[in-house]
Order: structure tokens, then C-alpha cells, then sequence
């Protein structure tokens, strides 16, 4: 309590600031009065400082007592002590993740057939991603036991429902009344090789008695199985073809063993242009795999039995396939291509034919008649001036390099190395965002919990449902959260959507610095590769898994990180885990430093090994053997591997820039060997 003898004397008997006349006495109630309120100040300052602290360690103690509960509340919906759950989720009050231990709950509410304590979780949390499963869950029980109203509104809930589950929506309609509905499902299903539904016996029936299925029902089953190559099915049904389809589709078959005779002999089966295009297409894909030329031919020949839109759509396909495959002939193909089919794929090919061949002076007429907006593309600037340069016309190549320059990117920064200038990043620093409103939006705090707890496909789902039509000042803020939060694929994604693109920093991560550094000293790589590398493959997400098995950081087959391993003889006392991060980049680093040294130290073809297979590269080097790496880059056959070569090779200039390592800040188009 402060002392009142001293608030009398500064303030006085009346409780008024009173000031005596002499100099001195006035300043002596001056500073008695700027340390009172000085006093007042600090201690004000210091109770809500003191009470902020306070609060958030009250704060942190709180969630640290609601995941423990979490995690014991899970415990007990395992063992289904129903009784301990619903304490512990009482208790846990508004823990974000608590929602989810309703709808687990749901499932065993579902094989208690209690419908409408199901309907009341779902409709309760419907906006919570894992509601999808037991809606699901839900429904094929509701199937089983004839619950048709009810299945219909589940379909309608669903996302795609009625496509995803076309069985089910045929019933549904059936068992509800639909009558001409379940027919047309019944129809479709019939036509895409679908099987129908089961112990369906009055709904076929009645399919039957409509009509169904008629003559081009059957002929579009059989279609659709012949175009997918399952010949058996075909075998089973063709009898319920007429005589001349039947020998339409034998023909159809032969193009598997001998595409080339089939194709020859195919006038004598009067044939209808629509089927025919569909034999031509199988039997020239075939026979263009091994040989190219002569796929050209037979279609020249074939021509009058098809009609002209589909005769340009093979001429296309093949010009642009024997392009990729690095043919001579590809140029004077693509070339003859009519006006009207010509297309950015085509124009594209036949550039690249005519660089592979040194034709400079087509390659130039070509790009100059390409469409305003492409020619101006930093891809097609670039050869532009390639070009030019090789026809000695290097001022006016100095104009496209100096325009193609401008920007940021893997053409860009080959334009500004022509010029011997350095690259232009326009990067800039983000600007700090106030996140707040963003994190009080549950779908968010749900996403940050399951980071808490490993479950990164499940804060994905959250992360979606929270920005599901956000505004691009939204996506900033979430970008901004996500930087806090060290969620990186999350930050890049971020990026885009708000359009972000300068903030370098945050869209090109350092992250795991220790393990990079540590796995480009062992492995004798730039860290700017390995970083490249990964930003690519995974965008900095651990956990990443493609659909072909890739996993990781740097996206390793399993197989091939068990070859890296033996190779290296090396030892992990917690086994093969290519989700961890120290595990994947050391095995990563090791396996894109052996395809370096596999290919003589060309960074171009050691990258595009990673992603397309050593053996692939190998089979290119040899149709396209050059010493020109940009030109070999462009000349990749596959799109993917291409656009992945490219994205690396520019990340590494971006992650050299950002360590500000100026003698590392020019890619070496050379093919020279890497350091």
C-alpha cells in the first residue's frame, strides 16, 4: 500500500498539486511527481506483464493436461470403456481434437446399428474432414439393411457420391422409386465394363424387359474392354455380336501380335471410319514402338478408310512421338502437319527436331511465325537468341537474351548468362502479417494439433477445409502462419495461392541445414543441389508418399534406397526409415552423387537420371549425344523429366543466391564436371 504521509506532500492537504514560488521547492514537487507516476507506470506495467505471463503459461499448462487426456481418451475408445471416454472428454472441454473422438466412436455406434446417434455425430461435425470415412461407413451399413431413404441422402452428402458409388446410387434410385434412373445408371454401368449390382434379380429384370441391353450396349461393352486390352472379357461375350462385328473385333485382336498385317488387310472388312480409328490407333502405337517409320507408312496407306479428323490426330501423334524419339524425319513430319491441327506441342517439336539437326534458319523461321504470346515466352526468347548467335547475329541475340533476362527463372537465368550478367531475383521480404483472426478458426487449431502429433495427412485435411475458398489476403495470413508453425510445403503452397512469388525466403526453405550440410559433405555435393533436389520432389514434406511408393524428403523408391545402403555398407541401428529426415537425405545425397559419377559429372543428366532412370539417360545419350547441356535439357523426351530438370537446376541458383555464394551463382551449362 503506498504511504500517505508521502502522497499528502506531493499532492497536498486538499488533495490539489500545490507549488511553492521559490524555484527550489518547485522543483523538488516536480521530480516528486514524476517518480510517483514513474512509480505508478513501472508497477502497472509490471501487474500486466506479470499477469500476460501468467496467463500463458496457465495457457500452455492447459493444452499440455487436454493431449494428455486425449491420448488417454483414445486408449479408452480402444478398449471401448465408453464410461472413461465421455469423462475424459468432458474434462478436456474444448481440446480441438476432442471432435474426432466422437466421430471414432461413430464406427462402433455404426455396428450397433444406433442410427441416430450416428446421424447426430455427423451432422454435429460436419465439417470435419474425418466424417467422410464414417459417412461412408455409415451408408453401406444403412445398404445392407434396405435403409433407402436414408442411403439416398448419404449419396447426396457425399462428395461424387453417386459416381464414386454407382452400385449403390443404382439400388438407391431402384428401392426409391426411380424406376427410369436405375435404368440409365444400370445402362452406363453396362457400357463402361462396369459389373452390375448383385442379388439385383427384379432390378435386371426390369432392366431387361425395357430393352436393355441393346445392340450398341453390347457393342460399347466390348469396345471399352478391347480398348483397355481385356481380351477374355471379350471372349466370353462377342457371340452376342453380329457376324461382321465379330470379325471386326478378331481383326482388333491380330494388331497385338502383328499390328503392321492387321492394319494392311483391314479394307477387306468394310469397316466403319469410327471403329476403324480405334484399330488404327491401337495397332499404330504398337507398331511405333519399334518402328516409327513404318507406322508412318501403314498410315499413309490406311488413310481412306478413316476420316480426315482422325487421320490428323495419328499424323499428330506420330510426328510428335518420332520428335521425342529424336527421329530425322520428325521435322519433315511435323512440318506437313496441316495449319489447323498445328498446336504448342507440335510447334514445340519441331523446333527442338530442327536445333537437334542444326537447322538454324528454320528453327528461326519457325519461332518467328509461332503466336505473338509465345514467341515472347522466356523459353523461346532464349533459343531466338541461341539462334541467332549461331547465324553470327549477335547484336540482335543480345536484344532477346537482355528481354529474356528480365525475369526469374530457368530460361532467364540462360539468357543472363550469355550476357554475363548477374540474375535478376526481384526477391523481396514479406511483410508481416497479422495472423490472429486466422488462428481462431478451428480447422486451423485442428491442423496444428495433428502437427503436434506426427499426423501430417490429417492436418493437410484440416489445412484444406480452413482455406476451402479463402481470399488471397486469407491465403497471406496462412502463409504468414505457416512460416511460423516451420510448415514448409505448406508455406510454398501459400506462396502460389496468394501469389507470393518474390518472397524467396520463404518459398525456397534452408531447412534441415545440419542434415543437408552433413549428407553434401559425405556425398561431395553442393548443398544448393540437394536443396534443389528436395524442394522438387517433396517441397520440404517429410512424410511425402507418391502413388508409385517414393518416399520422403527426396522421394526414394524403397528398392533403391536398400541398393544405396548395401553399396555404401551403411549401418542404421533403427533400420530403414526413409521418413526421417537425417535417413532420406543421406541416402538421397549418396544416390544422386553415384548417378553423377555414372554420367561423368554432368549435373543435367545426373538429375534427370534421379527422376527418369539411369537407363533411360543412357538410352538418350545415345540419340541425342551433345555437349551443349541446355540443348540436351530441352531435347528430353519426357515433358515431366524435362520441367524437372529444368525446376532443379534453377532452384540451385536460387538456394546459391540465397547463401550468397557468389563463385556458385551460374549454372554450368557446359556439361563441365560439378565440383
Amino acid at each position: 500500500m503506498m504511504n500517505t504521509r508521502f502522497l499528502i506532500e506531493v499532492f497536498g492537504d486538499d488533495g490539489l498539486i500545490t507549488f511553492r514560488r521559490d524555484g527550489k521547492a518547485m522543483a523538488e514537487r516536480r521530480y516528486k511527481i514524476i517518480t510517483f507516476i514513474s512509480c505508478c507506470i513501472f508497477l502497472m506495467g509490471t501487474l500486466i506483464f506479470s499477469s500476460d505471463v501468467n496467463a500463458s503459461e496457465a495457457k500452455k499448462t492447459r493444452l499440455e493436461q487436454q493431449r494428455g487426456m486425449f491420448q488417454q481418451a483414445r486408449i479408452a475408445l480402444k478398449a471401448k470403456d465408453i464410461h472413461t471416454l465421455k469423462q475424459l472428454l468432458h474434462d478436456m472441454g474444448d481440446y480441438p481434437l476432442a471432435p474426432y473422438l466422437e466421430v471414432w466412436q461413430g464406427y462402433d455406434l455404426v455396428k450397433k446399428e444406433k442410427d441416430y446417434d450416428v446421424w447426430q455425430i455427423l451432422t454435429t461435425h460436419k465439417n470435419l474432414p474425418e466424417t467422410r470415412y464414417l459417412r461412408q461407413t455409415w451408408m453401406k451399413s444403412l445398404v445392407k439393411r434396405g435403409q433407402w431413404p436414408q442411403v439416398s441422402e448419404q449419396l447426396i452428402l457425399l462428395p461424387q457420391g453417386t459416381k464414386r458409388f454407382a452400385n449403390i446410387a443404382v439400388q438407391s434410385f431402384w428401392y426409391n422409386g426411380h424406376a427410369e434412373k436405375a435404368r440409365q445408371g444400370l445402362t452406363q454401368l453396362w457400357r463402361q465394363g462396369q459389373p452390375l449390382p448383385e442379388n439385383e434379380t427384379k432390378l435386371i429384370e426390369n432392366w431387361h424387359a425395357a430393352g436393355h441391353p441393346s445392340h450398341d450396349d453390347m457393342w460399347a461393352r466390348v469396345v471399352t474392354w478391347a480398348k483397355h486390352g481385356q481380351w477374355k472379357k471379350v471372349k466370353n461375350v462377342k457371340h452376342y455380336l453380329n457376324v461382321q462385328e465379330q470379325k471386326w473385333i478378331k481383326l482388333w485382336e491380330k494388331v497385338k501380335t502383328s499390328p503392321e498385317h492387321a492394319l494392311l488387310t483391314s479394307k477387306i472388312y468394310h469397316i466403319s471410319p469410327k471403329v476403324m480409328a480405334w484399330i488404327a490407333k491401337d495397332g499404330l502405337r504398337r507398331l511405333a514402338r519399334h518402328d516409327i517409320e513404318k507406322a508412318w507408312k501403314v498410315l499413309q496407306r490406311i488413310k481412306p478408310q478413316l476420316n480426315d479428323k482422325d487421320v490428323q490426330h495419328l499424323q499428330v501423334y506420330l510426328a510428335v512421338r518420332a520428335a521425342k524419339q529424336h527421329q530425322k524425319l520428325a521435322s519433315q513430319w511435323l512440318l506437313s502437319l496441316p495449319n489447323g491441327v498445328q498446336n504448342k506441342e507440335t510447334r514445340a517439336w519441331l523446333v527442338r527436331s530442327l536445333l537437334l539437326k542444326k537447322q538454324w534458319g528454320k528453327a528461326l523461321q519457325v519461332m518467328q511465325i509461332m503466336p505473338e504470346s509465345e514467341q515472347m515466352e522466356s523459353r523461346w526468347l532464349y533459343w531466338q537468341g541461341y539462334v541467332l548467335e549461331q547465324l553470327k547475329k549477335p547484336e540482335t541475340a543480345k536484344l532477346l537474351f537482355e528481354q529474356g533476362a528480365l525475369e526469374r527463372g530457368y530460361y532467364s537465368f540462360l539468357c543472363a548468362k550469355h550476357l554475363h550478367q548477374p540474375y535478376q531475383m526481384g526477391a523481396r521480404k514479406l511483410l508481416d502479417v497479422d495472423t490472429t483472426l486466422l488462428q481462431k478458426n478451428k480447422a486451423i487449431q485442428r491442423a496444428y494439433e495433428w502437427r503436434y502429433w506426427g499426423k501430417s495427412s490429417k492436418a493437410d485435411a484440416e489445412w484444406r477445409v480452413a482455406l476451402k475458398g479463402a481470399s488471397k489476403k486469407t491465403w497471406q495470413q496462412a502463409m504468414q502462419l505457416a512460416i511460423d508453425w516451420g510448415w514448409h510445403e505448406q508455406v510454398i503452397r501459400a506462396a502460389s495461392r496468394s501469389r507470393q512469388w518474390d518472397v524467396l525466403e520463404a518459398r525456397f526453405p534452408m531447412a534441415y541445414k545440419k542434415e543437408v550440410n552433413k549428407a553434401a559433405h559425405h556425398s561431395q555435393l553442393k548443398t544448393s543441389l540437394i536443396w534443389g533436389i528436395i524442394r522438387q520432389e517433396s517441397a520440404f514434406n517429410p512424410m511425402a508418399r507418391s502413388r508409385t511408393g517414393a518416399r520422403g524428403l527426396m522421394q526414394l523408391m524403397p528398392a533403391t534406397a536398400k541398393d544405396v545402403v548395401k553399396k555404401h555398407r551403411i549401418r542404421h541401428r533403427k533400420g530403414l526409415n526413409l521418413s526421417r529426415p537425417a535417413h532420406n537425405i543421406e541416402l538421397g545425397s549418396l544416390y544422386i552423387s553415384d548417378m553423377l559419377k555414372r554420367f561423368d559429372g554432368q549435373q543435367a543428366l545426373a538429375i534427370a537420371a534421379y527422376n527418369a532412370g539411369p537407363n533411360r539417360v543412357a538410352k538418350w545419350q545415345k540419340s541425342m549425344p551433345l555437349r551443349q547441356e541446355a540443348l540436351w535439357v530441352e531435347l528430353i523426351p519426357f515433358n515431366e523429366t524435362r520441367r524437372y530438370v529444368q525446376h532443379v537446376l534453377a532452384f540451385m541458383v536460387v538456394y546459391d543466391w540465397l547463401q550468397q555464394q557468389s563463385a556458385s551463382t551460374h549454372i554450368n551449362f557446359a556439361l563441365t564436371k560439378a565440383g
